[in-house]
């Protein structure tokens, strides 16, 4: 099996460049992928750092929902204008909520989630946080191409971390996956939700949650090549590592 991953990945690397064309000839009628990112003013700048390593991607075929909690003026500014010239790039938005601490954050941003992959339609999704950046420009073309040999409801790749943590670990568990790890297929968003509350027993990760309810033995496979790299701007990681720091004193 290990033999055969390394033959795919060899065809991924060598055939790449030719997705987009693949990704046409097939005419498929939706996007290939919906990239979700949970969004707040103060991550616009960052925010505008993914969008252009998306922007230069060699595969064409997404769309970007960027989904606030309320009313985020500043973003939707930004994304209206960059939609005259670019409709890939999508503002949305829930009824305000308040999210005073992590617990209702993590709710918030979990009905954000579910919001966006119902209503959206692609044969694809996965969840980008502003605070994140592409790995290379080709990310979404590699994605296209384990897509079209293996047809798998999941695919994990790999997502490097500011101090060298290269994700996922295995056996996968709670710390050993992040969200940006594993885009998951339009049958799996139909019938499932993202947490929408807390479980005692996983505290915070609900990126794990997630992952283990859509997770099955024949519906998921893994390609180790580097996808999404976190927590790189340093604008929004004040922010974030406040967030983070909250999460790890918990008891």
């Amino acid at each position: 099996m290990t033999m055969l991953k390394h033959f795919f990945k060899h065809c991924i690397l060598l055939f790449h460049p030719f997705s987009s064309f693949l990704f046409k000839r097939d005419k498929i009628i939706h996007p290939y992928l919906c990239i979700i990112t949970p969004v707040f003013d103060p991550a616009l700048k960052p925010l505008k750092d993914l969008i252009r390593d998306l922007q230069s991607q060699t595969f064409p075929h997404f769309i970007h929902v960027s989904i606030s909690n309320g009313l985020s003026p500043k973003i939707k500014k930004y994304i209206s204008k960059l939609q005259k010239n670019d409709p890939r790039f999508i503002y949305d938005q829930l009824k305000f909520q308040p999210t005073p601490d992590w617990q209702k954050l993590l709710i918030n941003i979990g009905k954000r989630r579910t919001y966006a992959f119902r209503k959206y339609d692609a044969v694809r999704y996965v969840f980008i946080d502003a605070n994140s950046r592409v790995a290379n420009n080709s990310y979404i073309a590699k994605l296209y191409m384990s897509d079209s040999f293996v047809k798998k409801d999941i695919i994990i790749t790999q997502t490097l971390f500011p101090d060298s943590t290269l994700l996922p670990f295995f056996p996968i568990n709670v710390g050993r996956i992040d969200i940006t790890n594993y885009s998951f297929s339009r049958s799996i968003a139909r019938k499932f939700r993202y947490p929408q509350n807390i479980d005692p027993e996983y505290g915070p990760a609900n990126d794990f949650r997630f992952f283990k309810k859509i997770n099955h033995k024949n519906n998921t496979v893994f390609f180790p090549f580097l996808g999404i790299k976190k927590d790189v701007s340093h604008s929004y990681k004040s922010i974030g590592r406040l967030f983070h720091d909250t999460i790890g004193n918990i008891k």
